[in-house]
């Protein structure tokens, strides 16, 4: 299966999706655009915004603007002689999750982004667009950037990088970050053997096994003056780097960090299109955002799977497909459209999910039985919802720690967003 989605991929990596000249509009520079969310269930707005100019751009160049339809919002960059767009990237957020939970239906509060795009030549319209209650994009931000006005980047002596995987050039690879953070000065050596260690998990699994030459991994030390991070349920706290925590919205497992701007100043030191956070403690827990971050723990038995899972949503927007654990959230996904992610489906539209990939002698739904254990099908419960949503396969990454794998529904959103990146062999 690996080797028919890979083939495909790359023929269709061959092909210049956009027909634009990156060059006419962009710099090999990124541009690293700082936003402060602000909102609750009912409203929400940008009230800030600030523009850094980075040392890389390490999305693609051929195919730069790319419709996939991925994420609940996007940026989006607009000439503005022509209006026409010439870049677009979906993403997705931590202020989304709240106002889903019990304190975002009641209170505002403040999230940071922050977001690499390409660096305009000339001044731009940069705007940020969220789904609305059909699922569908619209307005909730606009500027106009000038780059003669972008701060520049001056990175602190005491960051450290290197790349640790992969020979292509950044421009022509897809790269992966891995961040350190709960690491004191003298656990420097610490965390690059555990991010090697790291990278041994990644590459042990479909679809990434089968990408492994496509993707450059690079590591960057920023020292923190606490080794290990916060425990907010235990009123244990650490000075960190990136201020990476446990007990997310108030689940103690769901680990995060609410200092989003400083992680883009610390990605921001090498080329990346995925960045992963590699927490100093030995506690399992962990999280994952789509265009945002992944992040694991160091030392705990199952590091392992929490990076590949947390990856599944970081680098493709995939769902959780697990429905009986607890979660902060309440109704995270509508009844009212089909979700984007590749890999749920609610039934409203599932000629554009997996549809074509379910054998014409497999049920839909699909009973969860031991005769359509290894096949794909529709099976009810996922996206924390035992009931109204379906998976593509008894069991994946995506829904526990006893599966082998990623699904051949998830191996191929993951395919599809590697290959988006890179400069495929002609």
């Amino acid at each position: 299966m690996i080797r028919i989605l890979l083939s495909l991929m790359l023929l269709l990596a061959s092909v210049n999706i956009s027909g634009q000249d990156y060059y006419s509009y962009f710099t090999d520079n990124g541009l690293r655009v700082n936003m402060l969310f602000r909102g609750d269930i009912d409203t929400q707005q940008i009230v800030q915004r600030t523009y850094i100019k980075d040392p890389y751009y390490s999305g693609p160049r051929e195919s730069h603007y790319q419709d996939s339809d991925l994420g609940e919002y996007r940026i989006v960059i607009r000439d503005i002689d022509t209006d026409k767009i010439i870049y677009s990237k979906g993403f997705c957020t931590l202020f989304e999750e709240y106002i889903t939970t019990e304190q975002g239906k009641i209170k505002s509060a403040d999230f940071q982004e922050s977001i690499n795009i390409p660096f305009p030549e000339k001044s731009v319209k940069i705007n940020i667009e969220h789904r609305d209650n059909l699922g569908q994009f619209t307005l909730l931000s606009s500027d106009v950037f000038n780059p003669e006005k972008a701060e520049y980047t001056e990175f602190k002596e005491s960051l450290w990088s290197e790349r640790i995987h992969g020979a292509r050039d950044y421009r022509e690879a897809y790269d992966l970050v891995i961040m350190a953070d709960g690491y004191t000065a003298n656990e420097k050596d610490k965390f690059i053997s555990d991010a090697k260690r790291q990278v041994d998990y990644i590459f042990k699994v479909e679809p990434f096994k089968g990408l492994k030459s496509y993707i450059n991994i690079w590591i960057v030390f920023a020292p923190s003056i606490d080794s290990g991070i916060d425990q907010p349920h235990i009123e244990q706290y650490k000075n960190t780097e990136l201020g990476t925590q446990f007990s997310l919205f108030g689940v103690d497992r769901y680990v995060g960090t609410y200092d989003y701007w400083r992680m883009g100043y610390v990605g921001a030191h090498v080329p990346g299109d995925g960045w992963i956070v590699l927490a100093n403690t030995n506690i399992y827990g962990g999280g994952g955002i789509y265009n945002h971050y992944a992040i694991t723990i160091s030392d705990h038995s199952a590091t392992g799977f929490v990076l590949v899972h947390e990856m599944g949503h970081s680098v493709a927007g995939l769902a959780d497909e697990y429905y009986n654990s607890v979660v902060a959230y309440d109704d995270f996904f509508s009844d009212k459209y089909e979700p984007w992610q590749a890999n749920i489906t609610n039934l409203i539209n599932f000629e554009s999910k997996w549809k074509d990939m379910v054998d014409e002698d497999v049920p839909v739904p699909t009973p969860d039985i031991n005769k359509y254990r290894d096949c794909v099908g529709v099976f009810e419960g996922a996206g924390y919802s035992a009931k109204g949503m379906y998976r593509p396969y008894h069991n994946c990454i995506m829904k526990s720690h006893s599966a082998k794998g990623f699904c051949p529904v998830c191996q191929k959103a993951i395919i599809e967003t590697i290959m988006s990146y890179t400069a495929a062999d002609k």
